[in-house]
């Protein structure tokens, strides 16, 4: 199970989940169980690609819902999941650089 941390120096919320399926160097899926979303629900695959490693990281999720919910998501969420996410395409792409099993692209 996952909790909150800190990533690039910002608090993530991330609650508590749970991996719900994984497949090793294939996939894997975390379930929301308890934290700051009304859904949460992430899947990330892997697939070699030649010379290089092809991520896809796919969120479905909903925002706590009513006037905080959307507050909250405009002023703060949004921005916080683009730098989550930046950090971690950062940190992959240093993986498999150092690993020499891929080149990071976008």
């Amino acid at each position: 199970m996952k909790s909150d941390r800190l990533e690039r120096g910002q608090w993530v919320p991330g609650g508590h989940t749970r991996v719900r399926g994984r497949e090793p160097g294939l996939r894997i899926r975390d379930v929301q169980e308890r934290g700051p979303y009304a859904l949460w629900d992430q899947r990330r695959e892997f697939r070699s690609l030649g010379d290089g490693v092809l991520v896809r990281d796919c969120v479905h999720y909903a925002r706590p819902s009513g006037p905080l919910g959307r507050a909250t998501h405009a002023l703060a969420v949004r921005a916080a999941l683009a730098a989550v996410f930046d950090y971690r395409f950062d940190r992959i792409r240093e993986i498999l650089a150092r690993d020499g099993d891929g080149h990071g692209h976008r």
